[in-house]
């Protein structure tokens, strides 16, 4: 099968972004749309793309309590701790999950439900393989950059 090799591509603003491997900085899409790494001949890996940036005002209807997970560096192989709380949140019609990573979710209070708040978050989409069947996954992750009282 012929490969064709993407080095950028436009995005819904006509403008010329660069698209690549996210752990290899290559990456190769064969005319059937398949992504692969090129420099490690594997199915291509995650790739983030941030999305927007949200505001909107909001109830809270839970909050979790400080959750911490490791993980692998890809980078340096080292094993890492992130910590990260969840909120449940409503504007009244909808209703999402937002998540507070890092520092900021070490030091986040607990929020009293019955005020209303306003939120600025960023969404962001990560794409990946399945291991199990190899098709194309993609996850919508929702992340609380300021949250104020009203």
């Amino acid at each position: 099968m012929e490969k064709i090799r993407i080095t950028s591509v436009r995005n819904a603003y006509g403008v010329k972004v660069k698209r690549c491997c996210a752990s290899c900085q290559h990456k190769c899409i064969e005319k059937d749309g398949t992504r692969f790494s090129a420099q490690r001949n594997r199915p291509y890996c995650a790739l983030r793309k941030k999305l927007k940036i949200m505001e909107a005002t909001v109830r809270i209807l839970n909050q979790s309590p400080l959750m911490t997970r490791q993980y692998m560096d890809k980078k340096t192989g080292e094993q890492k701790v992130i910590n990260s709380v969840t909120l449940k949140l409503t504007d009244g019609l909808n209703t999402f999950l937002g998540e507070i990573t890092g520092e900021r979710a070490v030091n986040c209070p607990k929020f009293d439900p019955q005020y209303v708040y306003k939120v600025q978050c960023s969404m962001v989409v990560r794409e990946w393989n399945s291991q199990q069947t190899g098709e194309a996954m993609q996850a919508t992750t929702i992340y609380v950059d300021k949250i104020n009282v009203m």
